[in-house]
This record gives structure tokens, C-alpha cells and sequence, in this order.
């Protein structure tokens, strides 16, 4: 059964991508241990960030039911090594110079309690659709404008020579107040 208290009362349980944490450790050129982010879940086999494709999400661990409800803004407690207790990495810093936020992570609930064992199975079962707006109700939430995720490109116009104009699919685009014309919006795309 999963039992646990964590950072947030609506979202008890933490997924931390291993993969992320690898490319954190090439970008700080050194091995960064994944116990530093205390999670509840170690997820593997999945590419680096892709634990933020999973907000708004249903997820299977074993035979426990999640819903993804936010990303994990980081705090300056992940600096310090559980190992050594070495606190020369600071990585929110390094969160933030790399990927530009300090999210690593993301906070989920239980929907359906059951035993997970290492090893268990991960499995992505569909949207959870109030998941994300529940996730932006407490007050301990970071601004969802901050939340970093994968968006699509559902357009591309070439305006002029020098200028070309994109439309994005975001996933998220209910929970925040609309993007004006000329904002300035950071993006992280990944190519395939």
C-alpha cells in the first residue's frame, strides 16, 4: 500500500527521471546522486525531461494508480550530498543555467493504493484532466507560467526574410493567463 507524507498534502508521492539526473551530472561534469532529490520513485527508461510530458497524466507503478499533478521546483536542500554531505553543487544554479527553471521532478497522488516493488513496471494510462488545475490549488504551488513542459508545434508561418512565426500546442495554456503578442516565451524542443 502506499503510505507516505511528503512536501505537499495533495501530492504525497515524488518521481524523480533518472535520466534527467545523468544529464544533469554531464552538464555539471561530475556523478550526482539521485538519493539528493528524495524521491519516492526512481523512474527509468525513460529520455531526460520526459517526466514533464507526464503532468496532467495517469501513471501505473506496479499496481498503484497516480495522477501527475505538478513539477518540483528545487531548493537549495539538493545541494547537499547524502553520501559525503558535500555541499559545493548548488542545483537550483545549476537547474537553472542548464535548462533554464529548477524543476527535477514531479509531485503525484494516489488514486488507486496498492504495493509497488522495485522494479515495477511503469505505465502511462491517459490523461488525468483536473489533475494540473488541482495541482495549481495550493499555495505552496509554483506559478504555472514557470512550469516547464513539452508543448507541440501545430504551426509555422514565414512572415518575412528574417521572421518566422510558430504556433504551439500547450498542454497547460488553461491554467495561465494568455501569451500576449511579442512576450518573450522560452522553449526547449526536442528534435527527433
Amino acid at each position: 500500500m502506499v503510505r507516505t507524507r511528503g512536501d505537499h498534502e495533495d501530492a504525497p508521492l515524488s518521481l524523480i527521471d533518472l535520466e534527467t539526473v545523468a544529464l544533469l551530472a554531464r552538464v555539471a561534469g561530475r556523478p550526482i546522486d539521485p538519493l539528493r532529490f528524495r524521491a519516492n520513485f526512481y523512474v527509468a527508461d525513460m529520455p531526460a525531461l520526459a517526466e514533464f510530458e507526464l503532468l496532467g497524466r495517469t501513471i501505473r507503478v506496479g499496481d498503484a494508480v497516480l495522477e501527475v499533478l505538478r513539477p518540483i521546483d528545487r531548493c537549495r536542500a539538493t545541494s547537499i550530498d547524502p553520501a559525503t554531505s558535500d555541499a559545493s553543487l548548488n542545483v537550483p544554479a545549476l537547474l537553472a543555467r542548464a535548462l533554464g527553471h529548477v524543476y527535477c521532478g514531479v509531485y503525484a497522488r494516489v488514486v488507486e493504493g496498492a504495493e509497488v516493488k522495485s522494479g515495477s513496471r511503469f505505465y502511462d494510462l491517459g490523461p488525468a484532466p483536473n489533475a494540473t488545475r488541482d495541482g495549481t490549488r495550493v499555495k505552496t504551488a509554483p506559478p504555472v507560467a514557470d512550469w516547464p513542459r513539452s508543448v507541440s508545434v501545430t504551426g509555422r508561418e514565414q512572415e518575412s526574410a528574417e521572421v518566422v512565426s510558430f504556433w504551439f500546442d500547450d498542454p497547460l495554456a488553461s491554467l495561465r493567463p494568455a501569451v500576449q503578442a511579442g512576450q518573450h516565451h522560452r522553449k526547449r524542443m526536442r528534435l527527433l
